[in-house]
């Protein structure tokens, strides 16, 4: 879990990094009161410095934005109103939002998107998400579920053949797909998590070295299609990127070859890796603005 304090500039006044809880609401809850009293208790930081509180995470919200109705990340989000606690809590207004819509905001505001008044935000992690910036503003379609690009249907003949079949791209390209599917084949000796899978693609293992191109294709091919629809340019974010040319080569062969565009340009983030954080802070940013 993190936790940001940021000027109007993005720049962070105060952080709190903790591993995050996994034993459910309760713990949960835990870590909001410990955030608010680290943060509240600092000299230079008090209540009446803050404008509001945002939360991103990875999952659906509902109708009214107060709570996450689906979380596969963090199955105990599911059900809480953690808005709802910090403004009791704070007296200062909460916003949720899904990681990779609040990963959208920040890069508009103070990343890559400054330069773009339209752009398709691709986040490539332990899920795949998206956001969508529409003339500077967040589009969050009808339902406020736009961008759900992880739950696109894979056809069998582009599945990766490295694994068993899946039938949606989440579970064929993210992370911990990529990670469950390098141990399938490597039981006994199998890793934790996706740190060790890039290490040993770059060592030569081979066997890594395909999950990793054939994620990067079968993304290139994916993001084609996005491009071909939306016209929109597409900037990229997230730690499968963290693997390098071994992803991004690929993808990037097989975006220009499915490409109307050719020559149309795979954007990368300028946000460091707190960016879900300071797309968080960004909803309270851009609400103050529009009031």
């Amino acid at each position: 879990v993190l936790a940001l304090a940021i000027n109007a500039y993005g720049e962070a006044l105060w952080q709190w990094d903790r591993p995050s809880p996994v034993s459910g609401a309760p713990a949960l809850r835990q870590t909001l009161a410990a955030i608010c009293h680290d943060c509240f208790s600092r000299r230079h930081l008090s209540v009446e410095h803050f404008w509001g509180i945002g939360l991103s995470a990875p999952g659906l919200l509902d109708s009214t934005r107060t709570t996450w109705t689906l979380s596969r990340q963090m199955p105990q989000l599911v059900g809480e109103t953690p808005a709802e606690q910090l403004t009791d809590a704070t007296g200062l207004p909460a916003q949720l939002e899904d990681n990779s819509r609040a990963k959208a905001l920040a890069e508009r505001l103070w990343g890559w998107g400054r330069e773009h008044d339209h752009f398709l935000l691709v986040d490539l992690d332990r899920g795949i998400g998206s956001g969508i910036i529409l003339d500077g503003r967040l589009f969050r379609g009808v339902t406020g579920h736009s961008g759900e690009i992880g739950q696109f249907h894979v056809r069998p003949d582009i599945r990766p053949p490295s694994g068993p079949a899946h039938d949606f791209l989440e579970e064929a390209v993210g992370l911990d797909a990529l990670v469950a599917r390098y141990n399938l084949a490597a039981q006994p000796e199998t890793i934790p998590d996706f740190g060790p899978l890039f290490d040993k693609a770059r060592q030569g293992d081979s066997h890594a070295r395909e999950i990793l191109e054939e994620a990067g294709r079968l993304m290139g091919v994916t993001l084609a299609n996005m491009r071909n629809f939306f016209d929109l340019p597409i900037c990229l974010t997230g730690r499968l990127l963290q693997a390098g040319e071994l992803v991004t080569q690929p993808m990037e062969t097989a975006f220009r070859e499915n490409s109307l565009l050719p020559n149309g340009d795979l954007g990368r983030t300028h946000l460091p890796e707190n960016g879900a954080a300071l797309g968080a802070a960004a909803l309270i940013y851009v609400a103050v603005l529009t009031i």
